[in-house]
């Protein structure tokens, strides 16, 4: 059964994370056939870019919805609030990982979070190859490919990895790429002795050239994910306006039916772990309280 289309002046627009892109044009494409509120525009703006995108205003100029992956900062809520924006409903969509990954035919090693840490941090002596931090370690340069600075991979990889005190090292080895991840996975397969940095979501979907490294000992999967065993997991949200969720029927719409149960399924085909059910029970009935109307989180994956 579809909702009745509502007096909505521009289709409604989601910015935000470059890593939960592929997922929320599923969502959103899947929102469009099954609803008569049209299929969202979804734009891929990297987390910090599209929260600040969201926090500039209000109206049909700027976007209701953003997704993003890692926390929204009390600096950005800032930013918000100077622009009227107070009210914000933060959504937890689920679990994903950072991931260290390089082209298949390439040599392999596992990796503590430490000696990742050593790699990564601007701390002397500067390991310049892999076997300066361990003599276990192949004889090979030290390159690491990244999303850039402004990425929300980049800085949820900065937090877990060296600490929000740490600094990055600057001599040229971490190597700022693109925030599309396939720009990432393409040079690795054209360096074959150099890693990259990309989410789990990612990696799920390209196996078949990528292969992931083991940090602890543990091989990031969705049940070391789901359990938290793998040592770089992290939550990914969404963030809605409240006061366009009050007022717009296909904010509502769209916000149910990213809590319902049919898009809990599309996170595990992309690679995202899911909200516990008790979580996902406590979400979708705190939705019913913000959202009036007739219409339920329950029940929204027909057709």
């Amino acid at each position: 059964m579809m909702l009745a289309p509502a007096a909505v002046s521009a289709p409604l627009r989601v910015v935000g994370s470059s890593a939960l892109f592929p997922f929320i044009v599923a969502v959103a494409e899947r929102f469009g056939y099954q609803f008569d509120y049209g299929t969202p525009v979804v734009e891929s703006t990297g987390t910090g870019g599209g929260i600040k995108y969201f926090c500039s205003g209000s109206g049909a100029r700027f976007p209701d919805i953003v997704s993003a992956s890692r926390p929204m900062t009390l600096s950005e809520r800032a930013l918000c609030a100077r622009h009227h924006i107070e009210d914000i409903l933060e959504i937890p969509l689920g679990l994903d990982a950072l991931v260290l990954v390089r082209a298949k035919e390439g040599l392999f090693f596992d990796l503590t979070k430490d000696q990742l840490r050593q790699a990564i941090e601007d701390k002397a002596p500067l390991p310049l190859r892999w076997q300066e931090i361990s003599a276990r370690f192949p004889d090979e340069a030290i390159k690491i490919f990244l999303p850039p600075q402004t990425a929300g991979t980049r800085e949820v990889f900065h937090h877990i990895v060296v600490g929000d005190e740490g600094h990055e090292r600057q001599d040229g080895a971490l190597r700022s790429v693109a925030d599309q991840e396939s720009v990432i996975a393409r040079k690795l397969m054209q360096t074959p002795d150099a890693v990259g940095v990309i989410s789990f979501a990612f990696l799920y979907k390209n196996q078949d050239t990528l292969r992931p490294f083991k940090i602890n000992s543990v091989e990031p999967t969705l049940e070391t994910i789901t359990s938290k065993r793998y040592p770089l997991v992290r939550p990914v949200f969404v963030y809605v306006k409240m006061d366009a969720l009050k007022e717009q029927k296909n904010v509502q719409a769209f916000v149910r039916y990213i809590a319902s149960d049919c898009v809990e399924v599309l996170l595990t085909r992309y690679g995202l772990v899911s909200l516990p059910r008790k979580e996902r029970v406590h979400l979708r009935a705190r939705l019913d309280q913000l959202i009036t109307g007739p219409h339920k989180s329950r029940g929204l994956c027909q057709g």
